[in-house]
């Protein structure tokens, strides 16, 4: 990442660390490394060690919309947080919101245009503004799929045997499955976790601290005891 970078650059990059994301940090601590640019890591190093430790606790994974507990010493539970619930309905609603501010301004440029008065270009620009928010009102309304899927969503791992219920198609489904079935796919666009080949969380993929995390919450369902 830093092969091109000067030694100053790298230097003034170790100043303001805490900028970067989690790759790029173990690309500078590296770059340092290999260049035996004598300067004090010590800080870095810290930073670095205080995010693998919370992505051993899944820290991040609530970045993802899910949450991690533990019910019992081999029990554990992953659920959607409440506040991406409630992410995903305000998305909906602006959604809506926009899709019928899109329309109004569809018949508003139609009367436009009907109308015996002077065409004002003015009008014209305004509502085609209003027409263009439809566009972002149905990237707001992608969150109602991922809403319902997501409805009553579980998955529970207890001793070697995980159960997972989702919503697929709209419908409940509940799946039980041994927990070497619990598996970590990235196919270089997107990764995530699937359980018996049924997918079960999916992100895009580039961002290696979500990459570790989904990664640990595989060996933590496998393993719920820890052992």
């Amino acid at each position: 990442m830093y092969q091109n970078t000067s030694d100053k650059a790298l230097l003034d990059l170790l100043e303001k660390h805490q900028r970067l994301t989690f790759e790029s940090q173990l690309s500078l601590l590296n770059s340092l490394k290999n260049r035996s640019i004598s300067c004090d890591t010590s800080a870095l190093k810290e930073s670095i060690s205080n995010k693998k430790d919370k992505i051993k606790e899944l820290f991040y994974l609530k970045n993802l919309g899910f949450q991690y507990e533990y019910l019992t010493d081999d029990a554990v539970k992953v659920s959607r947080t409440g506040w991406s619930i409630f992410t995903d309905a305000c998305a909906i609603f602006f959604g809506l919101v926009l899709c019928f501010i899109s329309i109004y301004g569809i018949f508003a440029l139609i009367n436009t245009f009907q109308a015996d008065a002077d065409i004002s270009v003015f009008q014209i620009l305004v509502n085609g503004g209003l027409i263009a928010l439809g566009v972002l009102g149905i990237q707001f309304l992608s969150g109602a799929n991922r809403l319902i899927d997501y409805i009553g969503f579980e998955i529970l791992s207890i001793n070697n045997e995980v159960t997972l219920r989702k919503r697929l198609d709209l419908k409940r489904i509940e799946k039980q499955a041994d927990v070497s079935d619990i598996q970590f796919d990235n196919d270089g666009s997107v990764m995530g976790i699937s359980i018996g080949g049924t997918e079960v969380i999916t992100v895009p993929s580039g961002t290696l601290i979500h990459e570790l995390t989904l990664r640990e919450l595989v060996k933590k369902l496998q393993h719920p005891s820890g052992n």
